[in-house]
């Protein structure tokens, strides 16, 4: 798979607008995860979306 780093969001899902290039998932815990190809891809992301956090997967 293309992506290099991942974060789990916290918000709705539906008004998430993620980079094209973003796949948007579950974890098995039905948390919503995103999956990114790039750092930029993530950060851009965050900045696009004000009321959303990404928080880090550890």
């Amino acid at each position: 798979m293309p992506y290099t780093c991942s974060s789990w969001l916290v918000g709705d899902p539906d008004s998430f607008q993620a980079p094209t290039t973003a796949l948007l998932a579950t974890d098995l815990r039905d948390r919503h995860v995103v999956l990114f190809r790039s750092e930029w891809d993530k950060q851009t992301a965050a900045k696009n979306n004000p009321d959303h956090e990404l928080l880090d997967v550890a």
